[in-house]
């Protein structure tokens, strides 16, 4: 037991002196993304499944929109 609680100590120590990613917390487009969805959170029909889906800007020449892949 005591073992167990030096380490659990020593760890959340650890913890607290990593850095944190600038930006993660605050990402102004993923907020828009969950603003735009958020209208359909109680609509049975849409499902995101458990993998969820990758939103890209579609490329190529001439190409414009987004381009939505379901991640297998």
């Amino acid at each position: 037991m005591f073992g167990d609680e030096l380490g659990q100590k020593a760890f959340n120590e650890w913890l607290k002196a990593q850095p944190t990613k600038a930006g993660a917390e605050n990402d102004p487009v993923a907020d828009k993304i969950v603003a735009a969805l958020s209208k359909l959170e109680k609509d049975p029909e849409f499902n995101l499944g458990r993998k969820g889906y990758t939103v890209m800007r579609a490329k190529g020449k001439g190409a414009s929109g987004l381009r939505v892949v379901k991640n297998i």
